[in-house]
């Protein structure tokens, strides 16, 4: 009898391509790469990637992201941001963790801590009780 082989299947790879336009709204349970232009809202199960030449003009939901390109809108992104030295975000950001490389442009407010992910990448920020000040 023939051993019989599975080939291993590749992780989903979604793509909005450079010279790609995209208006609506963009849902996907797995990673994303945009290097096109999305108008409105994506909301990703796993990592999304602004390439620099990317563009995305709405909210932007995530449980990681790293951004190359500019985003002009919200980010919510549940464990960790990743503004490299090309990115431009204008927006508001709330994230578990932000990284900022040197050269990165951000113009907005940020929130940063402990965060809870339920249901479509909605974020729940728990605050810590305050530390008491010594005199």
């Amino acid at each position: 009898m023939a051993k019989q082989t599975s080939t291993p299947v590749a992780p989903h790879a979604n793509m909005v391509t450079p010279g790609s336009e995209l208006e609506g709204t963009l849902r996907t349970d797995d990673n994303i790469r945009i290097g096109g232009t999305v108008t409105g809202s994506l909301h990703a199960g796993g990592k999304v990637v602004v390439a620099p030449e990317g563009r995305v003009e709405g909210d932007l939901h995530a449980d990681v992201a790293d951004i190359a390109g500019h985003v002009k809108g919200d980010l919510h992104v549940t464990t960790r941001l990743l503004l490299t030295s090309t990115a431009r975000v204008e927006g508001t950001i709330t994230t578990g963790r932000l990284i900022v490389e040197e050269g990165a442009e951000f113009d907005g407010e940020c929130t940063m801590g402990r965060i809870k992910a339920s249901g479509d990448n909605a974020l729940n920020l728990k605050t810590a009780p305050p530390e008491p000040v010594h005199n």
